[in-house]
Order: structure tokens, then sequence, then C-alpha cells
């Protein structure tokens, strides 16, 4: 996108701040975009700026990054922007301001493209890259702190101050069908599908190059299913708690920017024994069992986690059965649920095929629906 070199227009830096004034010319169309600055020494507060608002920063404070406000959402070729702001300086170095260089990348158009990954195989299609491509659209859903690996450009830190009720950490996951919000109970069952494709047909992705990417790209809905679920006493499930959704729908779809530039309040809701939902308890303690499978040979640890919690789950939504939407009312207008009759004999015979314990195929032939 289009780049500028900061020009200092007011150097106070004795005072500890400065004023900046960034100058773009633009040459293709963009609706929206988002603005990053690189300092070359740490700001504590960009204030004021034209024409933008922050959105964030780095730990440091030498990257920020900003997004337009709606007196600019549109701009055509030909168009130059100037973006003026006055900002303080961090630490103890008043010896003069930073330089700085910024670049624009517009959220309506989109340059990027994805290289076609190579074919391992004389099919007709290339399936290889289609795995690929796949794997990497989970990838753009991702929520919370991103990876260092991370392939989406376009794609920075979200949400990150997502938690429970008593401030659990609920970061991560996926966001669902172009909103922001982490609905868990079609999150587990998209987590368990894919980790049944991975089961099923390793040595596809092993052909394909994507064994290490898949496993990855499963593992974080994993872990932040994993964090939802918080257990009682091991020997009774009356106080367990399962989060099931961060982010209310009617706010969330009221917004129409990036889940980096999100401001509204993202309450979470949960399960529990006096608000049942074996539903959703259920299809996660699946996605775990299957998690642990794929698991056990490359991490026994955290398999083995995976495995217990899959376990102390599963006795969960068989003690407290009901409806989750029913519970989290919330979830109704997006993912009603009608029936559980499936979820507690698939989830048993995930937790039955991870084991080899009778005792689940028992409870799944209680609910085999002929």
């Amino acid at each position: 996108g289009p780049t500028s070199v900061m020009m200092v227009k007011n150097d106070w830096a004795e005072r500890g701040g400065f004023e900046g004034w960034l100058d773009f010319d633009i040459t293709e169309p963009t609706l929206g975009f988002v603005m990053k600055i690189k300092f070359s020494k740490p700001v504590s507060a960009i204030n004021r700026p034209a024409h933008t608002k922050v959105v964030g920063h780095n730990e440091d404070g030498t990257e920020w990054m900003l997004t337009n406000t709606d007196d600019l959402l549109y701009m055509k070729p030909g168009d130059h922007i100037q973006i003026r702001f006055t900002a303080d300086l961090a630490g103890n170095d008043h010896s003069g301001a930073p330089s700085a260089t910024a670049v624009i990348i517009g959220l309506g158009n989109d340059p990027w493209s994805v290289p076609e990954q190579k074919s391992t195989c004389s099919a007709k299609y290339n399936y290889d890259d289609v795995m690929m491509k796949s794997i990497m659209f989970y990838e753009a859903q991702r929520s919370g702190k991103l990876p260092a690996d991370n392939r989406i450009p376009w794609r920075g830190d979200s949400a990150l101050g997502d938690q429970g009720d008593n401030g659990e950490d609920l970061t991560g996951g996926w966001y669902d069908a172009g909103d922001h919000i982490k609905f868990n109970y079609p999150m587990a069952y998209s987590t368990l599908v894919l980790l049944w494709g991975l089961l099923e047909f390793p040595d596809a992705y092993k052909a394909a190059n994507q064994t290490q990417w898949m496993y990855d790209g499963v593992k974080w809905p994993l872990d932040y299913l994993d964090r939802c679920y918080i257990p009682g006493d091991p020997d009774s499930t009356e106080d367990d708690v399962l989060y099931v959704q961060v982010g209310n729908g009617g706010p969330d779809h009221s917004y129409w920017g990036s889940p980096e530039a999100m401001t509204m309040p993202r309450p979470a809701y949960h399960i529990d024994a006096s608000k049942p939902g074996c539903d959703v308890s259920m299809e996660t303690a699946a996605a775990f069992a299957a998690g642990y499978m794929a698991f056990k040979d490359r991490d026994p640890t955290y398999a083995a986690g995976l495995l217990a919690k899959a376990k102390q789950l599963w006795k969960f939504a068989v003690a407290h059965q009901g409806l989750y939407s029913s519970s989290v009312t919330e979830a109704a207008g997006f993912y009603r649920s009608y029936n559980f009759t499936d979820e507690m004999c698939w989830g048993s015979m995930w937790l039955y095929k991870a084991t080899g314990d009778d005792q689940y195929v028992t409870e799944a032939r209680k609910w085999f629906d002929v």
C-alpha cells in the first residue's frame, strides 16, 4: 500500500513530545484502511490523529496501528491525504523527535495472493493447493494473540481481553461466519471434523507437506476450548463450568470493522449444572477425545490433558442434560439446538474410540436413533 516518511513539523522533545505529518498518495480504490507506523524510538501516546483513531501498539511503543474514521472511508486513485498528529515520547530519551515510516493497508482492496502449492500427485485437480488454502482459511479466522508464523498479513492480534466471569482467560479460538463472535458449538464440531480428517488421512497431509500446518491449525481451537472448560471436583460435576460463547450478536453485528479495531464489550456465556447444555458439552468432549488421538504420539503430555478433560466433560454432559441454547438464550438466534440425541451418541462413540472403555459405547447405544 501507499507509504510515507514522517515529517517532524514541531519538535519539543525536551518537553517530551513532537508533532508529525504523514502524506500519502493513493494509487488504488480503498474502502477503509489500517495504517501501521514504525517509530525509531518508543512513543507512549499518539494524540488527536487526523482522520484516524488509534487501535493499539506493540509492547515497547515503537509500532502503532491506526484505522480510518468515517470521514475518510473511501479513497480513489489520485487522492492525497495528510495525517497530522501529536505524540508523547516514552522513556528518558528526549534528545529529539524520532523518525518514522508508515504504510496504509486498504481493507476494501486486497492485492494479496497466495502462490499455488505444488501438486504431488497426478490427479486432474491440484488437491495439495486446495488443502493448503483450506488450512489457511481457518488461520484467517483466528482470534487472540497471533503466532510469529502467522501467514495472513492483514490479520493482527485481537480480542486480547476476552475473559470469563471470574477473569478466566478466554482468548484464542476462531471467529464465526464473518463476524467476531466465538460460538463454541459449531467451533467444537468444526475442530472435531478437521481432526477426523487428520486421523483418517495422515499420509495425504504428509504428501502435501501440510502436516505441521494442520497440527498447528487444530491446536488453535483446542487450546481455546480447553481454556473454556473449568472442571470442579473430579468426583463430581456439580461445580463444572463450560463457557460456550464470547461476544453478543447485537452489538457485534452493528459493527462493520475489523476485529483488531473493535471496542465493544464482549460478554462471555457459560453452562453449568443449573443451566445445562449437554449438546455443546458432549460436542466439546468429542473434540477433546479426537485431539487426544491426534496428539498422543506427537505430544503425550498435551494429549493426556485433553483426554482427562474429555472424560470429565462427558460425565458433565451425561449428568446434566438439556439444550444449551435454552440456557444461553443469546445463542438461540444464531445456533439454536433442537435435539441432543445425536451429540450424546456421537460424543460417547468418540470417547469409546479414544479409550476402548465399554461404558462409552453402552451410553452411545442408549441414544442411537434408528
